[in-house]
């Protein structure tokens, strides 16, 4: 992992030539404490920086050529840690070889405005195209209502059966719900303010940047108001969902008990974030679509149309029917 620059630290004119990993770092330094980007971006980014520089990262910057880099590219693999902590490497995106194009020319472009370099080779490295799909669901990506409720009562955990809850009934993100905080629960006018996102370690904002309110269903309420039967942790500022000592609830053995209730509910596993999914596909035929992108924190429209798939078209349906009728 890259060390993280100091925010006082001051880029200097460097007086030997600037290696890859002197470059990135001071490119993370930008990026996190100038350009301020999202504490999750930065982890991102320095993801990115860190599998650069295992390859790159002693080499200095003028010495790298193109050809390199797309040998590079050639033989890149995704890495990703699975639950039993075994690293698996598989063939990456054409999304994944230009989101990694692009951070290395960012780095070669700060380097030019730190450091004055003149030569980019990331520039003449061909990324794959960026295409434009359209977001789809499948139909078993999401459960039905009474799977819900069959999924709550399979549930023994009062925590658990309260964040599942909350999930399928309010259309909360994972992070959101593990950063919730009783400030945010509103009994009187049954409403959820989402303020923060817990992601990889940390809190920060929501997805899309913004906060944003929801409604909370009657059902949900009851499961919050059981929580606040607790004897500790019932402060403002306290997690309504707490894992030891008061401390956030760990993602991964939050998503395995899920599937535990999946399984005791005997209904087909799908992932945690698909109750989210869920709330989406019933939804979409009880609000207009800005409402439900509202309610999702959806950054664009586009996003929520996607679920526009599910809509009940029962009066459509008789509309087709009606034109066709022989008078």
């Amino acid at each position: 992992m890259l060390a993280e620059a100091p925010i006082e630290q001051q880029p200097q004119a460097p007086q030997e030539r600037v290696t890859v990993r002197q470059a990135a770092d001071e490119w993370l330094r930008y990026e996190e404490h100038e350009a301020k980007v999202k504490r999750s971006t930065v982890m991102d980014y320095r993801n990115c920086a860190d599998r650069i520089c295992q390859h790159f990262g002693d080499r200095t910057l003028e010495d790298v050529t193109p050809q390199e880099i797309e040998r590079w590219k050639a033989g890149f693999r995704a890495e990703r840690r699975l639950g039993d902590g075994k690293l698996r490497r598989t063939q990456p995106s054409p999304r994944t070889i230009r989101k990694y194009l692009i951070n290395f020319n960012g780095i070669y472009r700060r380097a030019r405005e730190v450091y004055g370099i003149t030569a980019n080779p990331v520039t003449e490295v061909k990324r794959p195209g960026r295409v434009k799909a359209k977001q789809t669901l499948r139909s078993n990506s999401f459960l039905e209502p009474i799977d819900v409720h069959a999924l709550l009562t399979a549930t023994t955990d009062d925590t658990d059966r309260a964040i599942f809850a909350t999930a399928a009934f309010c259309g909360l993100r994972l992070g959101e719900l593990l950063a919730l905080r009783w400030r945010a629960i509103d009994f009187e006018r049954s409403l959820i303010s989402v303020e923060a996102s817990f992601t990889r370690g940390r809190e920060g904002t929501p997805k899309s940047g913004d906060g944003r309110t929801v409604p909370m269903a009657p059902e949900v309420a009851e499961s919050l108001a059981r929580l606040r039967e607790r004897q500790h942790y019932l402060a403002s500022r306290d997690l309504v969902f707490i894992g030891r000592g008061g401390a956030h609830i760990d993602p991964n053995a939050l998503r395995k008990r899920f599937h535990k209730a999946l399984e005791r509910a005997d209904l087909p596993r799908v992932r945690l974030h698909d109750l989210r999914h869920t709330f989406g596909t019933i939804m979409v035929s009880r609000v207009d679509p800005r409402t439900l992108q509202q309610w999702m924190g959806h950054g664009s429209i586009e996003v929520t149309e996607m679920y526009m798939a599910f809509r009940d078209r029962a009066e459509d349906a008789a509309l087709v029917s009606d034109a066709f009728r022989v008078p």
